[in-house]
């Protein structure tokens, strides 16, 4: 008898130790699912940030919102054109050389 309860009380301690490192692996696991959000939240506000100064260094901030998402889209639909494209990154490149200097090598 004395054997078995020995057992049972074994067997409860590593159901406990069991289920405290499950909890432990779970909460850390919502910090990291936390941490993540975080992180694409600001990744993301960041971006938009971003995004913003490049409509005021193209000179569209005056523009209406329409017009301005209008020219985006128009300008992501005809994007498959590699001359547009080209020419698009290439004016944009001295826009933002102008705006801000030449970049800075690695």
């Amino acid at each position: 008898m004395q054997q078995t309860d020995h057992l049972h009380s074994k067997i409860a301690r590593a159901t406990t130790r069991l289920a405290q490192l499950q909890a432990q692996d779970l909460i850390a696991a919502q910090r990291k699912a936390l941490r993540d959000r975080q992180q694409a939240r600001r990744d993301s506000e960041r971006r938009k940030r971003r995004l913003a100064e490049l409509v005021i260094a193209a000179g569209a901030q005056d523009l209406p919102d329409a017009e301005v998402t209008g020219a985006l889209a128009h300008y992501v639909r005809e994007r498959r054109d590699h001359n547009l494209q080209q020419q698009a990154d290439l004016s944009g490149q001295r826009l933002l050389e102008a705006m801000l200097g030449p970049p800075s090598a690695p």
